[in-house]
């Protein structure tokens, strides 16, 4: 069925997709090693209470409950490029004492497959700043309804031309990191209007860091009994390089920059042994 559209509906359309589409992946300055990548599963749930009307007035005439399931899927093809593809599963319902005459505003739950979402990034440095371009493409999945409170989504293409930005923030702040993303998208033109649109995202955060493993962790760990010890692992959760006894600054600094860096070079030495067990 085909809705006619206004200027009403043309920002109803928008609205209902900011309120459900799933966020982004953040800025992803940093890319998996060659052959690696990760396989994720995420959830949203979005719930709008009011509704607000060109003054800024809030009226409670009805409420939005979305659920978002989203399958995304990242890989490294070489150590400086790396292809993501995501798609999202929307659940979606409209129920109020004022229901809009729209079949899916009816108060049940409406579902169907989102936008397909694939992005393409390649790493230019990854010395001290790390620098990494992206393009990505959102196409809908099908032809999905737009025009309703409990939509998908907006059912418009899109096309982002962008670029990550990564710093670690040592010694400023140690064992924290800066990432940030800016992209202009290119949409879909309705009624003559394309939304075009300008993205930034920033990032703050650190290194986690687990203190006071006790001697059974030691062992799971494969560290023996001696203390201190300290792992690092990868992504994935990998033991990468163990080090016994007291880790010296530069062990750290060295071992962090080549997990997180470009890997062009030898690794640093697995195992370190300060102490006997």
């Amino acid at each position: 069925m085909t809705w006619p559209f206004n200027s009403l509906g043309v920002a109803f359309r928008l609205f209902c997709a900011v309120l459900v589409i799933p966020s982004a992946v953040s800025a992803q300055a940093w890319l998996f090693p060659k052959g690696q990548g990760a396989v994720s599963l995420s959830y949203q749930n979005l719930y709008v209470a009011d509704h607000a009307y060109e003054n800024g007035d809030a009226h409670d005439i009805g409420h939005v409950l979305s659920h978002a399931l989203t399958l995304d899927v990242d890989y490294s093809f070489t150590d400086k490029l790396a292809v993501r593809v995501a798609v999202p599963y929307i659940a979606a319902r409209y129920y109020g004492p004022k229901p809009h005459q729209l079949p899916m505003d009816d108060g049940t739950y409406h579902s169907t497959l989102q936008d397909f979402t694939t992005d393409v990034r390649y790493n230019l440095t990854k010395r001290r700043v790390v620098l990494t371009p992206f393009f990505r493409v959102v196409v809908p999945s099908n032809s999905y309804t737009y025009f309703a409170h409990s939509a998908a989504g907006r059912d418009q293409r899109e096309y982002h031309f962008g670029t990550n930005f990564g710093r670690r923030l040592d010694p400023l702040i140690p064992k924290a990191y800066m990432q940030a993303q800016y992209s202009y998208a290119l949409v879909e033109r309705v009624l003559g209007i394309a939304p075009n649109r300008s993205n930034f995202e920033f990032q703050l955060g650190r290194f986690p860091v687990w203190l006071g493993a006790n001697r059974d962790d030691l062992d799971r760990l494969g560290m023996g009994l001696a203390v201190p010890a300290t792992a690092f692992l990868d992504q994935q959760g990998h033991i990468v390089f163990r080090v016994t006894g007291p880790a010296r600054e530069e062990e750290l600094r060295e071992r962090l920059d080549w997990l997180i860096g470009s890997r062009d070079g030898p690794p640093p030495v697995a195992f370190v042994r300060h102490l006997d067990e």
